[in-house]
């Protein structure tokens, strides 16, 4: 079986590169497709690489080299490729050198499965089914679920449209799983298979210590986008600090901090306490997160956020929103501590609940996370349930 594994760049996000290295090990044969961001090697040989170059003249070359091979392997592909081609209208948001360089090396390679990682992608790639019967599967995550059809009402049409002949689908969480039913995908074709993580990568950076000092290091990862929620822990580090708790907040992110985000952190007066770090090394947020005495997730909606899972993984204590999919991983008090969604006084309460929790309770409730993540978020069980998922 040939699974291609689609989210338009290479490398990508951590869930995607442990889905791809988490198959290979199940020996199925991985295509990787998408833009060439920077150099990736993988190990595992039945993982293949088609990276289509950034470069505009080396897009070029890589498009006329494609256009021979194709043409004298599968003309009857070439044939159908550009008669689908000729049917673009004048503003369709197809770039003629881009799209080339898109799909060719995928048509090229067809696989049996094309799985496709962002929902807003599948209008671009679902000609794969229609001209060649390529099955198509489609991750629902994030954003592209949650809210961008909510604020592009074009894209939900496509999704009306697009979603009830989409092969199958898999949903990281229930919470996900319901809203797709939305948008006319059928239940049965929704499978919920939760995000896992790859041990070997956290290892080196598990913490073992959960004595409180005086002063608190809290830390947040995740991009700066309104759903991430961040108003509402800085207004919960304005209050601590208020009420004379020595607290340090560091957000780790992979872009800048808008403005809004600035002007809120100089209007409440908590630079000084604020660090806020830009695309890290993995291993470096990992390092950070091990320092750190606890996570906040603030995030407004989230399938589920691999960052919980991580931490949960590397033992740091975890406080997050109940929104979306997180109730799903964490049972408060358990193995971690919810807040009521965009409630900033609820999360106060739940910060200040942790800061008095005694160390051999926070203990109990890292070990169950650690347990939580070795029963269901598991790399190898992940990929088995969507080897399975595959052959159904």
């Amino acid at each position: 079986m040939k699974v291609a594994i689609y989210s338009g760049s290479i490398p990508s996000t951590v869930f995607i590169e442990n889905l791809i290295s988490g198959l290979a090990e199940q020996d199925i044969e991985v295509q990787v497709f998408g833009r060439n961001l920077s150099s990736t090697y993988y190990s595992q040989k039945n993982i293949n690489l088609f990276p289509t170059p950034q470069n505009r003249y080396f897009l070029a070359c890589f498009v006329l080299i494609q256009i021979v091979q194709l043409f004298f392997t599968y003309p009857i592909r070439l044939i159908k490729l550009i008669r689908y081609y000729s049917s673009f209208s004048k503003n369709s948001f197809y770039g003629h050198l881009d799209w080339w360089g898109m799909v060719l090396p995928v048509v090229n390679n067809l696989p049996d499965i094309f799985h496709i990682q962002w929902a807003k992608s599948l209008n671009q790639w679902f000609f794969l089914k229609e001209l060649f019967n390529i099955k198509i599967f489609l991750s629902l995550r994030g954003t592209h679920i949650t809210c961008s059809p909510l604020a592009d009402q074009n894209l939900a049409k496509d999704y009306k449209s697009l979603f009830p002949r989409v092969d199958k689908f898999h949903a990281v969480s229930n919470s996900l799983k319901n809203i797709v039913v939305r948008y006319g995908a059928q239940k049965e074709d929704v499978k919920v298979i939760y995000s896992a993580i790859n041990p070997n990568n956290i290892k080196p950076f598990v913490k073992n210590n959960w004595e409180l000092k005086d002063k608190l290091n809290f830390i947040s990862v995740g991009r700066f986008h309104w759903i991430k929620g961040y108003e509402y822990s800085l207004m919960a580090i304005k209050f601590l600090l208020e009420h004379d708790y020595n607290v340090h907040y560091t957000i780790i992110s992979n872009n800048l901090p808008n403005e809004e985000i600035l002007y809120q952190i100089e209007d409440l007066s908590i630079k000084k306490n604020i660090n806020i770090l830009y695309n890290c090394p993995q291993p470096e947020v990992y390092e950070k997160m091990r320092k750190a005495d606890c996570l906040i997730l603030p995030s407004i909606e989230e399938g589920i956020a691999n960052v919980v899972l991580e931490s949960m993984a590397i033992g740091l204590p975890i406080i997050s929103s109940d929104c979306g999919g997180m109730k799903e991983v964490i049972s408060h008090n358990h193995n971690g501590f919810l807040y009521k969604n965009r409630d900033y006084k609820d999360l106060i309460t739940k910060i200040i609940q942790f800061i008095q929790t005694e160390s051999n309770q926070i203990k109990y409730i890292v070990n169950n996370g650690r347990q939580n993540i070795e029963k269901h978020h598991d790399l190898v069980l992940q990929s088995r349930k969507m080897i399975n998922f595959y052959h159904n």
